[in-house]
């Protein structure tokens, strides 16, 4: 291929032929596909030149040292014969060395595909606002969360040893009429801000409550767990009878005085009850005879109460619900008096109550008992123990609040102009898709609302967040150079030369005196000093056209006295500029566009390529795409509160039935969609601490516009919960249901289907709650999918078209009758020598 080398040093451009580059048939430009992002182009980085080459760069560096600056770029011709630049690239003065006859120099790849390999991994943490643009705002309004509280019913009297039965038993008092019981707090309790409900520990003080209600929306479940023991002390306390009720007051009636609204006997004992329903040889005897048992009885596996004859005994719990099942009864609630064995005193009582009450409503558990000293021992205190478990739960929804938020263009733009650090301009494009066009990404320290908030992400992070939640990958475009090298600031312009002489022949090293002038009739700059005008001066090839002597074309100047920027236009005149930040980034620096989409689109095949003079063709299997199993979604995060439980937006797996390999492909995102976790996040707003472990973390939210009604309103965002979810213990306020690992697998599935097709994932697992149902399909589902991108077969062949087709064309070959479709994987090709092009293709399709 016809190629020709132009060699940049300052605004000066010098061809140099094959001759001055001796190692130009080594050249060697690549282009590979990584992970099946788009294609990305690289070239062999070492250059060794010898004649007229050596002498220009050999000054340079003499002059400059490693501040030295030249470009390289390698043109070909094309079919018009036109001469079209293949790739362009700065030599690196640090790795300069020569002899006496070659000088050898690497290039620097400062691509945007080179910037991001080696800076992908990079976290950057940007202060939002500053850093990173914001001009997108949240209007969260929560997540209801379940406020959980766990009291126990403590001893009131002595606690004789042999009346306990277990460590968590009370011994408690007798009392002829009602009486409060000790009610306290045991373990840490759940609840959020924005509670409806307070709590506390209840004694038998006046007006003592263990719940209150505190606002208006307050519901209640009450779920009380009562068992009583066996504690008859060899017949010396008979029990009688002992009842325990929930009931409810308001501050008018502090004390019991049969005003109390009962609500329910939440354990009853009468020791005239005959409980016993009789002996059975087996368990399935027994289920057979009662396979809807009474509550609160109980029964002997066995022929008679004798402690040889007894096997094992089974009872049943009493309680307000329909379900009733045979307990069997622990050993340790075995006692004997004499050869009988005494079992009927276990009584098991599971109580729930539920619904909403007016505020001030207080809850209180009240008793009564007969319980009688049989024997009149003085000193002996007669009671009862029992052992409790009072689990009362209820929803709070905190108020709403607000969250700078950010784009995801605005992300990826930031990054990447981090990672390019000023040294090019980065324009960054998105394919449209509807989940992706309303979602907001939120910086964990802006949800717990931390002075100076910042944003903690790498490129990698983002780019697999793109890849998991929504199927996009990227590709870079080509660049565009830039309009102007350099610029330069002058002091002003003069239109006449009022006296001050032009001296053509002398040398003038401008001094602090001078000043740097444009003369517009002539387009040329000049340095002045004790008015004499220089036309040559030391530094004037900053300015003019050594060549020209007229003002450089590809220059930016600024006039100290005028404030102006100026350029020289092709006719020759001299304009002005419009110096802004966007004109600057594009007109001073290389542009370089990335475009992310959807790699269904990637791969679409819509431009196709058809090769001819094919030979050593090679097909092969790729089995770096066949897994046993898919993981997708996200990590898995530790909650500290019971409602964690309930968010299902972590990692799911999935079996492919594909049993050849044993490999696991993860589509795992390090942003967060997990609702309870942002809430939780929300919840710490009032805290002053900054050393939460979540604080660098990312979230993510599907979100609706609402523009502002009238000039007083600004514009926000709002959460979208368009699809309905079921299953979760927040009901209607849980979100990011968009984002599930089942709608992730989905985006990504036409490329998981590579290996085979039709291809069923069958649901194996989940680390959240697979129970969810989100618009009407369960999070378990198993989903078949048809249609892949390409297949697991690659084709590799060499051809004398060594012309480069586009990144993305679909190139076909046929070889021995059969044709061959395929997406370019990689291609190598050097262009100063006519040798064959080898290609690597990821197979679409074979046909005869």
């Amino acid at each position: 291929m016809l190629t020709k080398y132009i060699l940049t040093i300052g605004t000066e451009k010098h061809e140099v032929s094959s001759e001055h580059i001796r190692n130009w048939d080594q050249v060697l430009c690549s282009y590979s596909r990584k992970d099946f992002n788009g294609v990305v182009r690289s070239f062999s980085s070492n250059f060794e030149f010898v004649g007229d080459a050596y002498d220009l760069l050999f000054n340079l560096y003499v002059k400059d040292g490693v501040r030295s600056e030249a470009m390289l770029s390698v043109q070909t011709i094309t079919d018009r014969w036109e001469w079209e630049t293949q790739f362009e690239v700065p030599l690196d003065f640090s790795t300069i060395s020569w002899d006496g006859y070659a000088l050898s120099i690497a290039a620097i790849d400062n691509s945007l595909a080179s910037i991001i390999s080696a800076n992908k991994g990079t976290k950057y943490e940007l202060l939002i606002g500053r850093d990173i643009k914001t001009d997108n705002r949240l209007n969260y309004d929560r997540v209801a969360l379940k406020n959980m509280t766990t009291h126990q019913i403590m001893s009131n009297m002595a606690e004789t040893g042999f009346m306990l039965m277990g460590e968590n038993s009370a011994a408690i008092n007798n009392a002829p009429e009602f009486k409060r019981l000790p009610v306290y707090i045991v373990g840490d309790a759940e609840t959020f801000e924005n509670s409806p409900v307070s709590y506390g520990d209840q004694s038998d003080s006046s007006g003592s409550y263990f719940l209150r209600v505190e606002k208006s929306e307050a519901e209640i479940k009450v779920e009380t767990d009562i068992t009583f023991e066996n504690i008859t002390n060899s017949g010396r306390i008979q029990i009688n009878s002992v009842e325990i009720h929930l009931m409810q007051f308001d501050a008018t009636n502090p004390d019991y005085n049969g005003s109390y609204v009962d609500l329910g006997t939440v354990f009853g004992y009468n020791s005239s009850v005959n409980r016993f329903v009789g002996y059975f040889l087996s368990l399935s005897q027994l289920k057979d005879t009662y396979p809807n048992p009474p509550q609160n009885v109980y029964a002997i596996i066995g022929t008679s109460h004798k402690a040889e004859d007894v096997q094992d005994v089974y009872y049943t719990p009493a309680s307000n619900t329909d379900v009733v099942e045979w307990t069997w009864t622990p050993k340790k609630y075995r006692g004997s008096r004499g050869n009988q064995l005494v079992v009927c005193d276990i009584h098991h009582f599971m109580y729930t109550f539920q619904g909403s009450w007016p505020v001030g409503t207080m809850f209180t558990l009240m008793y009564r008992s007969n319980v009688v000293d049989t024997t009149g021992t003085t000193g002996l205190e007669p009671g009862f123990a029992i052992t409790s478990k009072i689990k009362s739960s209820w929803k709070s929804r905190s108020k709403n609040i607000y969250i700078d938020a950010l784009a995801p263009k605005v992300v990826a733009q930031t990054l990447l102009g981090k990672m390019a650090d000023g040294k090019m301009n980065i324009k960054v494009h998105f394919d449209s898709d509807e989940r992706l066009d309303n979602t907001l990404i939120l910086a964990a320290e802006s949800i717990r609302n931390i002075s100076d908030a910042k944003f903690y992400s790498s490129f990698s992070e983002f780019c697999d967040w793109l890849q998991t939640v929504f199927g996009f990958t990227y590709y870079i475009g080509k660049k565009t150079l830039r309009r102007f090298l350099d610029k330069q600031t002058y002091y002003h312009t003069i239109y006449e030369l009022l006296g001050m002489i032009i001296d053509d022949d002398s040398y003038f090293i401008p001094g602090a005196d001078t000043h740097v002038l444009f003369y517009e009739p002539e387009s040329s700059f000049f340095a002045n000093s004790g008015n004499v005008l220089y036309r040559h001066w030391s530094g004037e090839d900053n300015f003019n056209d050594l060549d020209t002597h007229m003002a450089k074309k590809d220059v930016l100047f600024y006039s100290f006295v005028e404030g102006h920027w100026y350029y020289m236009s092709e006719d020759g005149s001299y304009s002005d500029y419009n110096y802004t930040d966007e004109n600057i980034e594009t007109d001073c620096l290389d542009t370089e566009n990335i475009y992310f989409l959807h790699r269904d689109k990637l791969f679409s095949g819509e431009i196709q390529l058809a090769l001819s003079d094919v030979r050593d063709a090679t097909y092969s299997v790729d089995d770096s795409i066949i897994y046993s199993s898919v993981q997708v979604g996200y990590d898995k995060q530790d909650y500290e509160t019971e409602c964690g439980r309930d968010e299902w937006n972590f990692t799911n797996t999935y079996t492919t039935g594909v049993n050849v390999i044993d490999k696991t492909l993860s589509l795992i995102s390090k942003y967060r969609a997990d609702c309870y976790g942002l809430e939780f996040l929300a919840q710490k707003r009032m805290e002053d601490t900054t050393d939460n472990e979540s604080d660098q973390d990312v979230f993510f939210v599907h979100s609706i516009f609402h523009e502002a009604e009238s000039d007083d309103e600004e514009s926000y965002y709002l959460l979208n919960r368009r699809l309905p979810i079921s299953g979760s213990l927040s009901d209607d306020t849980v979100f990011n249901g968009e984002y599930s690992p089942f709608q992730c697998l989905k985006a990504n599935a036409r490329f998981i289907s590579a290996m085979c097709s039709p291809l069923t994932l069958m649901f194996a697992s989940s680390e959240g709650n697979s129970s969810i149902v989100i618009d009407g399909v369960s999070m378990a589902s198993d989903i078949t999918i048809d249609n892949p991108l390409f297949t697991i077969g690659k084709l590799s062949f060499t051809t004398g078209d060594v012309s480069f087709p586009d990144e993305n064309s679909l190139v076909s070959i046929c070889v021995n009758g059969v044709t061959y479709k395929g997406f370019i994987s990689s291609i190598t090709l050097k262009y100063a020598r006519t040798e064959a092009a080898k290609y690597d293709l990821i197979v679409k399709e074979v046909s005869l």
